[in-house]
């Protein structure tokens, strides 16, 4: 298993190995190694057929299978080559909403309609669902399925009441989507507030500290220099019924 595939130059890591990934070259095909003049030992319990001493020749057997994992998203380093692409079967790992329903025992059948009140866990949990796919929706939208937002991001989620668990979502809004959909959009207000329904530069809402995500107006002082920017509320110190209205909004499309 290979993981952050695209992390490295995969194609420079893999070397002469890279020939040798094919159906028809497995185990008929060699490769001689780098420095096998130097009759490179391996212990006892690592033999092959007898011998401690690596063969020079280097081959990849029929019943090998090579596992790669990837994060489409991350534009920091190069893509694939094709020559390394066509090697692999490309399996695409979507958010996966079922098992974040499963593990959080989410109520499928809650009305989030109802007063906080009359809330329970599983309603919470089906929320933290809803929210995921809502945003991942808008994400799709703006930015693309590459950028879609795991269940990972709600995975630990918890808490033995409502409002415990209303809390722990906040939380992980706060420290786990915001944070990474400030990273990704860095110094891109616009596309930013489209995605966490913050409206536009001159929509100045009533109460800005209930809002994840809020436009503030630049001080008249800066004139022209100034700009109005987004900015962000931790969801975690408002109160429950505040969150509680906060992430209902998030969560409608």
């Amino acid at each position: 298993m290979l993981d952050e595939f695209n992390r490295g130059n995969a194609a420079a890591v893999l070397g002469d190995v890279l020939a040798l990934l094919d159906k028809d070259k497995r185990g008929n095909t060699f490769v001689d190694l780098s420095y096998s003049d130097l009759k490179v030992s391996v212990p006892e319990e690592f033999a092959a057929h007898g011998h401690t001493t690596v063969s020079p020749r280097f081959t990849l057997p029929p019943n090998l299978w090579i596992a790669a994992a990837m994060n489409s998203s991350d534009r920091s380093v190069a893509p694939l080559d094709a020559a390394l692409r066509r090697r692999f079967s490309i399996i695409e790992m979507p958010p996966d909403y079922e098992s974040l329903s499963a593990h959080l025992k989410a109520d499928p059948t809650a009305d989030l309609g109802l007063p906080l009140e009359e809330w329970t866990v599983g309603a919470v949990g089906h929320l933290a669902v809803q929210l995921l796919r809502t945003l991942n929706d808008r994400i799709d939208a703006v930015l693309g399925q590459d950028f879609r937002l795991g269940q990972s991001n709600f995975w630990h989620v918890t808490g033995p009441t409502t409002e415990a668990m209303l809390q722990s979502l906040a939380a992980a809004w706060d420290r786990r989507v915001t944070q990474t959909l400030r990273l990704s959009l860095q110094d891109n207000d616009d596309l930013l507030s489209a995605i966490l329904v913050a409206g536009s530069a001159d929509q100045a809402p009533t109460n800005p500290r209930n809002r994840a995500a809020w436009w503030k107006a630049p001080h008249p002082s800066l004139g022209s220099h100034g700009n109005a920017r987004l900015h962000f509320s931790e969801l975690g110190e408002l109160n429950g019924a505040d969150i509680h209205s906060e992430l209902l909004r998030l969560s409608n499309n």
